[in-house]
């Protein structure tokens, strides 16, 4: 625990070079920020703790920070409703980070069919958040992208992450075919082998991005 007269830094020693962030525990819990971010505090430990408090507040999450976010090129809405600009944002920096960036605006519709951008969604089969993870399959996502201590359900970041990272590799397999790509997520990969693309969900996905995609202006709602 940080006393008081203490100097508390963070600086690039502590950069993880593979993802773009940097990390320091503090009072049991890692407090992750980006790069560059210096912090020196002295005086008295309450307002050390403050200032921590304030920091852990600014850098919500692991996941939030564990890609440099840009801000996304376009920003849509999707049958009238509109996921927060940051969110967009990092669903676009995870798109250009595995290399999918010209299906963004596909996996907004997409997520928007799963969830209509809700977080707090649970359906009865258990999937949770904005896309739509199947509770049974949790541990196992964790896993895969190494980060076993993340929060699927209450941690939206973490959340899109897994989502964005699912479609990615699933576009990748499929070698382009977003519908494969879509019916792998929503039914699992052997089915497509099976029973070919899942239309009812391509189709709906499809039927939000011809009709029910449009482009939106964040100064406009300054």
């Amino acid at each position: 625990k940080i006393k008081g007269g203490q100097v508390f830094r963070i600086d690039a020693e502590t950069y993880n070079n593979e993802h773009k962030m940097i990390s320091v525990d503090y009072d049991g819990k890692t407090l992750y920020l980006l790069k560059d971010n210096v912090l020196e505090v002295t005086g008295p430990e309450e307002d050390v703790i403050t200032t921590i408090n304030a920091l852990k507040e600014k850098y919500e999450t692991e996941a939030q920070n564990i890609i440099y976010i840009v801000p996304a090129e376009t920003y849509y809405s999707v049958n009238g409703k509109t996921l927060d600009y940051k969110y967009q944002d990092y669903i676009w920096s995870l798109c250009k980070y595995w290399g999918i960036e010209k299906y963004y605006p596909n996996l907004l519709c997409q997520f928007y069919h799963e969830s209509g951008y809700n977080q707090a969604a649970v359906s009865s089969t258990n999937d949770y958040g904005i896309c739509q993870l199947n509770g049974r399959y949790h541990e196992g996502f964790k896993r895969y992208v190494g980060h076993i201590d993340w929060d699927l359900i209450e941690d939206p970041y973490a959340n899109m992450y897994v989502g964005v990272w699912l479609m990615a590799r699933n576009i990748r397999n499929r070698g382009g075919n977003f519908d494969i790509a879509m019916t792998d997520y929503n039914a699992g990969g052997g089915y497509y082998a099976k029973h070919g693309i899942r239309e009812v969900y391509c189709n709906r996905v499809n039927s939000l991005y011809k009709n029910s995609l449009e482009v939106i202006d964040p100064s406009s709602n300054a």
